[in-house]
């Protein structure tokens, strides 16, 4: 079964369950929404709201795409609604798809919780996914990350094709709070189809760097280094809200995420100035929500000395793990690894997965330079996604073969060979890349799970 897109399915089965009736806030765009998601939900959180948030694709289980008040759902929880769901699915004859199935549990556990606003992310396209199912009344406000090519077979061959499927989340109405965009097109076909479709368009204000501030900040963190391993520093940002200023530290790393952060500040922002019953976001709960936001797996540093599979292997090198798997999302890794200055060679574990429209060759070339390591190795099988598969090891040795002829490639036929293999290179830093399944791969061949604000321990 492959990606099936369109909302008679969701409709009949939403008919069926209880009616939705949460406050929610509805993310759209190619890179970006879980990140959005996860800033917005902790913001939400930390000003007391109880929260639930849906996001894809999951990372070590479905049931980790959803989270209430900022861990996975109760495996009792998420046994419960998604029995229930599925129930209904089958003794109706509705054949909803399995991200059909996982969006209504998503919205039965948030429904049955009665939680205070739910943070939803899109999970392709926009205009005939699942969760365009939320009915305006329910909508706070929607919004649109920066927008490129992915998905073409599903969404169209431009992006300005693309962002008009996405932008199909458009309520009368409700607003549409517009990221920073790399093509200027976007604009114009995000606004088009807004105001079709009754809605508003709104661009957000950026997020401005500043110096660290000691008395503000505490004292000035060690700056990054390798041996002995010190990760990057939080960014200490300034923005200006409609009821003040929000000083702060942002613990994730990259200037792509600061576009995320201003993005997701304007959604909150938005919220606050509807009034009641918003009055309890404050500029401090705002300061205090983003310095506390956590999103696994997207510029994630595992530190050395950390121990993988069984029999253990224990690392002497930090890792860096980010599921970047599209052009847009190498160009934001390589842009953070460049402002590192990392040593030469380079090291890169690499998975990807099969996509018929990538141009995989062009984001090996913006990736890896003459002279570095390469290990490939094929992700495992994902549950609950059969259609997703990775590309041969055999594959991906063409993509990275033709860059240059001075590359070390190896090709491992597990995760865990592929780090013994990093460690026989005494590599400085490895970076885990390619594909977000290959990063599950690497949380669940650790030891012990890293991840407990989403209780990933208790998932394992």
């Amino acid at each position: 079964m492959s990606i099936q897109l369109g909302l008679e399915r969701i409709k009949r089965l939403q008919s069926l369950l209880p009616l939705y009736t949460r406050p929610t806030i509805h993310i759209a765009g190619t890179n970006g929404k879980g990140s959005v998601a996860a800033i917005v939900e902790a913001i939400f959180r930390k000003c007391g709201y109880t929260t639930g948030r849906f996001t894809s694709p999951h990372l070590l289980t479905s049931r980790d795409s959803i989270v209430l008040e900022g861990e996975a759902v109760s495996l009792n929880v998420f046994q419960r609604a998604s029995d229930r769901t599925i129930k209904v699915n089958n003794s109706n004859n509705v054949n909803a798809s399995p991200f059909e199935l996982l969006t209504a549990t998503a919205l039965l556990v948030f429904e049955e919780a009665q939680v205070d606003i739910v943070v939803l992310e899109v999970g392709v396209g926009g205009r005939m996914d699942a969760t365009n199912i939320v009915p305006s009344k329910q909508l706070l406000v929607c919004a649109m990350t920066r927008v490129d090519l992915d998905h073409q077979e599903l969404l169209g061959r431009s992006v300005t094709a693309i962002s008009e499927e996405k932008a199909g989340i458009a309520k009368e109405g409700i607003t549409m709070i517009v990221a920073l965009q790399k093509h200027e097109q976007v604009y114009g076909s995000i606004e088009r189809v807004v105001r079709m479709l009754g809605g508003y368009t709104k661009k957000a204000r950026e997020v401005a760097k500043r110096s660290w501030d000691e008395a503000l900040d505490g004292s000035l963190p060690l700056p990054f280094s390798i041996r002995p391993f010190q990760p990057p520093p939080p960014q200490p940002i300034r923005f200006t809200s409609s009821s003040g200023e929000v000083l702060t530290l942002f613990p994730l790393g990259g200037d792509h995420q600061l576009q995320n952060l201003s993005l997701a500040l304007e959604l909150v922002d938005h919220v606050r100035d509807l009034g009641l019953p918003w009055g309890r976001i404050t500029n401090l709960g705002v300061a205090t929500g983003i310095a506390a936001v956590e999103w696994p797996g997207r510029l994630d540093w595992v530190p050395p000395n950390v121990s993988f599979g069984e029999p253990a292997l224990q690392i002497s090198f930090p890792l860096l793990v980010d599921g970047a798997h599209n052009m847009a999302g190498i160009i934001s890794l390589v842009n953070y690894i460049d402002s590192l200055a990392l040593p030469s060679p380079r090291t890169f574990i690499i998975s990807l997965s099969r996509s018929p429209l990538k141009d995989f060759r062009e984001m090996m070339k913006r990736l890896v330079r003459r002279g570095d390591r390469v290990a490939l190795v094929p992700f495992s099988s994902v549950v609950g996604m059969e259609w997703v598969k990775p590309l041969t090891n055999d594959n991906m040795k063409d993509l990275v073969q033709d860059l240059t002829d001075e590359m070390n490639v190896f090709q491992g036929s597990t995760l865990l060979e592929c780090l013994e293999w990093c460690e026989c290179q005494r590599s400085d830093i490895v970076v885990a890349t390619g594909s977000l399944y290959l990063v599950a791969d690497l949380y669940k061949l650790r030891a012990t799970s890293v991840l407990p604000t989403f209780g990933y321990v208790s998932i394992l």
